[in-house]
């Protein structure tokens, strides 16, 4: 497109350097002046074919510059994206091999920190468990010693006074004398215990059971007290009254217990408190037998009944 340009410029420049037809004069004037016109001419044609020539030749260098410039911008444009695409390449290259290696590193700490926290965790939980059994040695170890150290009562020793005959007492006698039954209840323990209720009856029973006593109901009586004190190995009387309420025995009765037709149950319990402020309560249960080889009427007391009628037991409310 430049060529085309620059010929079309060129023809232009010629045409206009080119001068009109001269007029004709005299000859020898004429001749003169057509030589010099020629020779003026014939300048003129050179000059102009020079000047041609100059300005076609400034157009096809500058044509060659221009496409030389074309051509190594085009050579630059095709270089430089793939210069930058190798850059980017080996850039990314790098990139993508910081960040492999920061993954390693990354994931051989987290290894790390798990195998640390494994072995925290493994010896808290030594740690929790040996706690527990520490605990768990101290509890005992302390209630052993509350067991050691508690108050411990236990109801002994059951006896009843002399049976007589109603017949063989004057009637002042017969006014005053009703039927009891004693025993006593002794802490064997260390330390003093508080008795906040008990409860002791002398039952009459037929032979025909002899395996519970008549009123079982006496161990669901509430017995509250004005409480007191037992001190280690000290003893307390309990006193059983017959229910109902009755004076001696008469000879009969007497008789008949002898050869076990009747029978005699001590009943009853007793509560108290330890040291430690836990509560227990004793029930006991004793059933008179007849001795065969003595030849006196009073029978003596043994322990008998259901177990649930001799147990000693913590109250937990």
């Amino acid at each position: 497109m430049r060529l085309c340009v620059a010929l079309l410029f060129a023809i232009f420049i010629f045409g206009q350097s080119q001068p009109p037809t001269p007029t004709p004069a005299k000859a020898t004037r004429a001749n003169q002046e057509k030589t010099r016109l020629e020779q003026e001419k014939a300048e003129s044609n050179d000059k102009s074919t020079q000047d041609l020539v100059a300005a076609i030749n400034q157009l096809t260098a500058a044509v060659e510059t221009g496409n030389q410039q074309k051509l190594s911008t085009q050579t630059n444009n095709k270089s430089s994206p793939n210069g930058r695409a190798i850059i980017n390449t080996v850039l990314i290259t790098i990139f993508t091999g910081i960040l492999a290696i920061v993954a390693g590193l990354q994931f051989w700490a987290m290894h790390r920190q798990a195998e640390y926290m494994r072995s925290g965790l493994m010896a808290s939980i030594r740690a929790s468990r040996a706690a527990q059994q520490a605990a768990r040695a101290a509890k005992a170890s302390a209630e052993a010693l509350k067991n050691t150290e508690q108050a411990w009562l236990f109801v002994e020793d059951p006896i009843l006074p002399k049976l007589v005959a109603l017949e063989d007492l004057d009637p002042m006698q017969q006014e005053e004398k009703y039927l009891l039954a004693l025993c006593t209840v002794k802490n064997h323990g260390k330390t003093p215990a508080k008795v906040i209720a008990q409860w002791t009856e002398l039952q009459i029973g037929t032979g025909n059971n002899r395996t519970a006593p008549p009123r079982p109901e006496v161990y669901e009586v509430t017995g509250t007290i004005n409480p007191y004190f037992i001190p280690p190995t000290e003893t307390r009387p309990l006193i059983g009254e017959s229910v109902p309420q009755r004076l001696n025995f008469s000879r009969t009765e007497i008789d008949r217990l002898k050869h076990r037709e009747l029978i005699m149950w001590l009943c009853g319990f007793v509560t108290y408190v330890d040291a430690f402020e836990r509560k227990f309560r004793v029930r006991f249960c004793f059933r008179g037998e007849t001795r065969p080889w003595d030849i006196r009427l009073d029978p003596a007391f043994l322990m008998a009944g259901p177990p649930e009628y001799n147990q000693h037991t913590a109250i937990n409310e």
